[in-house]
C-alpha cells in the first residue's frame, strides 16, 4: 500500500501554502488577509474516492468591509488553475481548489473558467470568512512523501 502524507501547510491545502497577510487600502479602508491551513492528511492511491478538505480566508477591514470585494486565488506551481498540482521533488500530485462545496467551480482569478471566492451572505460588520474547498482526485500512483504547492491570495476592491 502506497501512502502519501501531506504536511500541515502553512496556509492552504495539504501542502498548499497561501502567501497572505497582505494589506490593501482603498478610500480610507485598510484590510488584513489571513488564511487557515487546508490539510488533506494521508492520501492513499488505492482509495476509490477523492480526498477533500476545507480551508478559509479571513478578511478584516477597518472601518468596514468594502462592497464588491473580490478574493482571487493564483494557479500555483502548475500555472494552470484548472490543472493544479502539488510537488515532491519531480513527482506531482494533482488537486484543485473550488469556490463551492460541490467542487464544481474552480477557485481562481475569474479568467479561464475560474471564479474568485464569493462573499458569504452576512449583514454583520467585522471579519468576513471565505471558504475554499480542496479535492485530490483518487487513484494517483505517486511515491510517499510530503507534497505541497504555493498559492497567492489577492484581495481586490
Amino acid at each position: 500500500m502506497h501512502t502519501v502524507i501531506s504536511p500541515g501547510l502553512m496556509a492552504l491545502a495539504a501542502g498548499i501554502m497561501l502567501a497572505n497577510t497582505a494589506q490593501a487600502q482603498s478610500q480610507a479602508t485598510s484590510c488584513n488577509l489571513n488564511s487557515a491551513d487546508i490539510d488533506f492528511g494521508q492520501y492513499n492511491f488505492v482509495d476509490a474516492t477523492a480526498r477533500t478538505a476545507i480551508g478559509k480566508v479571513v478578511v478584516n477591514c477597518q472601518p468596514v468591509p468594502p462592497m464588491g470585494m473580490v478574493i482571487k486565488v493564483s494557479a500555483g506551481f502548475s500555472g494552470q488553475p484548472l490543472d493544479r498540482y502539488m510537488t515532491n521533488g519531480n513527482h506531482r500530485l494533482r488537486y484543485n481548489l473550488y469556490a463551492d462545496p460541490a467542487h464544481q467551480v474552480v477557485a481562481g482569478n475569474g479568467l479561464g473558467g475560474t471564479q474568485p471566492l464569493s462573499r458569504p451572505p452576512s449583514r454583520e460588520l467585522g471579519p468576513v470568512t471565505y471558504r475554499i474547498f480542496g479535492m485530490i482526485p483518487p487513484r494517483q500512483a505517486v511515491p510517499a512523501g510530503g507534497y505541497y504547492d504555493t498559492l497567492i491570495i489577492e484581495v481586490e476592491f
